[in-house]
């Protein structure tokens, strides 16, 4: 697809914004500008620093990093700082930086990124065994096994080779603390299938031997083991489901057991009302209609504000079942965790009070809690007081975004476009920008050019959203 060129040079700060963000922008600015030379530096310092806002959720920007590269002549001069960067002791979210764009430059035949990766494999299977610990700043276990498994690429010799050196390791260390081996071994069943078993069970070399023993000795039941693998950020979130889901055995099936663990809660220093969400969401999805207005009559009188804001999270998974004048006195209160449980609560229900408190609290610049009321309260009356509380500053918190996109998931509107536009070009979190992109697609509001600057986004869903919009957007014009 053609695109357009710019008619001036993006200044340089705006660019190195962008490109931090992972917006597409920046793409089709290095793709576009005859002066690029003048962003090369940019790129180099974005590429060998975590650019990335929540690997978790988002990823890493290794893929889009490599996009902007390759609009410069010399990519060597980038490979070469990246593999250098990449051979130093990293914490985990830059190494995971670094080997995406490394794994880029591999699959693209450049064979000094496969040579970081082999150097960096020989390095860690050397210290490792001697190493005093293995600290969460370095995660050096997990680096490693992903090179494993980069390593697997060339077939099944090279499963062989790793499993003879990582034998040799625990032999060397006399246990198996220095590795991580179940996401390599899930790996290279899916390739070369439950034979690889058969091998580490029946090879008697000492090393493979060695391997075995500590493989069964670690083996979880099977009963325990998630039925999937992790390889995508959808399937981490999926996986961060199920094991919160499985975290969740204690059956809270009364009000006292409830109570019970919110008093026990309070009684520890380092606690906060926040961890009784999981048996809060439990209890809500189990409980009957007069059990939830006993409970909140019980928070209502509860003199202990950490006690009280403990049980009112159970009324974010079901809705108030009292009168609201009842909670509407904490929005003055002095304990802002109380005031701000108070607002998630209310945020689920419709009525003109809410409202009202929300009209209110524009009024006194608490912005945040005022869109948060919005969310079952907006009408279209309301969207000049969000555009003028949100647009006139670059800074939008998660808060803000996941307000006024579940105002406008639900409330359609076809004037809401220059704020959708202004979450957008400012949202940290690439994820977060994908829910703007996608809600701006569905109300109608999404400029043609930034569509199509979505196709360069950082962020995989964010580029196959705007794919299917353009596709669906062709098909309607003909």
């Amino acid at each position: 697809m053609a695109i357009q060129h710019s008619k001036q040079n993006m200044p340089l700060k705006s660019f190195t914004r962008n490109l931090r963000r992972g917006l597409g922008s920046a793409i089709i600015e290095l793709k576009n500008s005859p002066e690029r030379e003048m962003y090369r530096d940019a790129v180099m310092k974005s590429s060998i620093k975590d650019i990335a806002y929540d690997t978790q959720v988002e990823g890493t920007k290794g893929y889009y990093l490599y996009t902007a590269i390759k609009t410069f002549d010399n990519h060597d001069e980038f490979l070469n700082h990246i593999a250098e960067k990449f051979s130093k002791r990293l914490y985990w979210r830059l190494s995971e930086q670094l080997y995406d764009m490394l794994c880029c430059f591999s699959n693209d035949g450049y064979q000094a990124a496969s040579e970081a990766f082999e150097n960096k494999y020989n390095e860690l299977i050397h210290r490792l065994p001697a190493a005093r610990g293995y600290g969460n700043s370095c995660c050096e276990r997990e680096q490693l096994e992903k090179l494993m498994i980069r390593k697997m690429d060339s077939g099944l010799e090279s499963f062989k080779q790793c499993v003879n050196d990582m034998g040799e390791m625990i032999i060397k260390r006399g246990n198996d603390d220095c590795l991580w081996y179940d996401w390599f071994l899930t790996n290279a069943e899916e390739r070369f299938g439950k034979d690889i078993y058969v091998y580490i069970e029946g090879e008697e070399n000492e090393n493979i031997a060695a391997f075995n023993r500590a493989h069964k000795k670690s083996k979880p039941d099977e009963s325990d083991r998630l039925n999937f693998k992790i390889v995508t950020v959808n399937d981490f979130i999926q996986s961060y489901r199920f094991e919160q889901s499985n975290s969740e055995e204690e059956n809270v099936t009364t009000i006292e057991q409830l109570i019970d663990y919110a008093k026990e809660l309070s009684s520890k220093a380092d606690n906060t009302p926040f961890r009784i969400r999981p048996l809060s969401r439990k209890f809500a999805k189990h409980a009957k209609q007069e059990e939830l207005k006993s409970l909140a009559h019980l928070a209502i009188d509860e003199s202990s504000d950490f006690i009280k804001i403990a049980l009112f999270h159970v009324f974010k998974f079901a809705d108030f079942p009292l009168d609201i004048g009842l909670l509407l006195p904490y929005m003055t209160s002095e304990n802002e965790d109380l005031r701000e449980i108070v607002v998630e609560v209310l945020s689920r229900i419709k009525d003109k009070r809410i409202h009202s408190l929300a009209i209110r609290l524009f009024n006194d610049k608490l912005v945040e809690n005022a869109i948060a009321l919005l969310k079952t309260n907006f009408e279209i009356e309301d969207e000049a007081l969000i555009r003028k509380h949100v647009m006139r500053s670059s800074r939008v918190t998660h808060s803000i975004i996941m307000s006024i996109t579940g105002i406008y998931r639900k409330y359609k509107s076809r004037t809401c476009g220059d704020i959708l536009l202004h979450l957008y070009k400012n949202a940290e979190c690439s994820h977060c920008r994908c829910n703007i992109v996608e809600i701006m697609i569905n109300n109608e509001v999404i400029p043609k050019n930034v569509l199509k600057e979505c196709l360069y986004d950082s962020y995989e869903e964010t580029r196959e959203l705007a794919r299917k919009a353009l596709i669906n957007e062709n098909g309607n014009a003909h």
